[in-house]
């Protein structure tokens, strides 16, 4: 199960306990209609909020160095009108921004790369099998379901 389908899930068994109906197992993107429609929407709002965050990024990096061009001109009287705008930017800033997300084979690549254990490739294939297993992915061939 993938990160949009773990969202998903969670969401439909959230509606499912307040209407105190049984829980869900599992989603998946390719079942129903309805499935593939709700793993869709979480796409679309994670895609929406990443690129709300970048734009709110962009900002806050724009108001920080418009704070030291001020700063720089004279425009605060005193360390203290400073310091205030600087938490005004911080504080408008820093809830918005969302963590860009993190290539999984990236991370696992990186976390395998710094085993000081590896000795051969066959080591270093099944400390990335585990690694990637432990995030919820595994490799496959195109085309083969996962576990074949």
């Amino acid at each position: 199960m993938n990160e949009i389908e773990r969202k998903a899930l969670a969401l439909l068994n959230d509606v499912l306990a307040a209407k105190g109906y049984a829980q869900w197992q599992s989603i998946s993107y390719d079942g129903s209609t309805f499935n593939t429609a709700l793993c869709r929407a979480i796409e679309q709002h994670e895609a929406f909020r990443q690129e709300v965050s970048g734009r709110d990024e962009r900002l806050g990096e724009a108001l920080y160095g418009l704070s030291a061009r001020l700063l720089m001109a004279g425009f605060f009287e005193n360390k203290e009108d400073h310091a205030a705008y600087e938490r005004v930017v911080e504080a408008f800033g820093k809830p918005f921004i969302i963590p860009k997300p993190v290539d999984p084979l990236v991370e696992v690549i990186a976390e395998v790369r710094v085993s000081p254990t590896l000795r051969s490739d066959k080591e270093m294939a099944d400390q990335l099998r585990a690694a990637m297993l432990a995030r919820g992915y595994e490799f496959t061939k195109i085309g083969e379901k996962a576990g074949e």
